[in-house]
């Protein structure tokens, strides 16, 4: 079981990978994510766009800024807040590729600069939230 994860974490990130093999922003994870009531859109230049649909049927919208780390382990992504209810907030999160379509995030919310402090250390340690590439 274990060499059968391995083998699916290996897959999923070459579908990441520039042209030299280099994990990258671009292949990773730049598009259109959902999940649940929630979509997010990673661009190219470092900002992200998070829409979520409240009860009342509006939406709230949050912009921020994020540091994409794929050369750590677990891969780092970090969001910070610059527009919307949560502004001046940072999100610091793990990720985890499952296939070309599908990542999973555990973060928490904290302060900026307090990144090692607020990250989760693995999967277990926080609730995981599953993004899809919307179609």
């Amino acid at each position: 079981m274990k060499y059968f994860l391995f083998l699916l974490s290996v897959s999923g990130l070459l579908f990441a990978c520039d042209p030299d093999g280099n994990i990258s922003a671009e292949g990773y994870l730049i598009g259109e994510w959902k999940v649940d009531n929630q979509t997010i859109y990673f661009y190219n230049d470092t900002s992200a766009m998070v829409l979520s649909k409240l009860k009342d049927g509006g939406t709230d919208t949050m912009l921020m800024y994020y540091n994409f780390q794929p050369d750590s382990l677990p891969v780092q992504l970090d969001m910070n807040v610059y527009e919307g209810k949560l502004k001046g907030m940072n999100l610091f999160g793990i990720i985890d590729r499952i296939d070309r379509d599908t990542f999973l995030m555990a973060s928490r919310m904290g302060f900026e600069g307090q990144g090692n402090k607020y990250r989760p250390k693995n999967f277990e340690s926080t609730k995981i939230v599953t993004y899809v590439r919307a179609k």
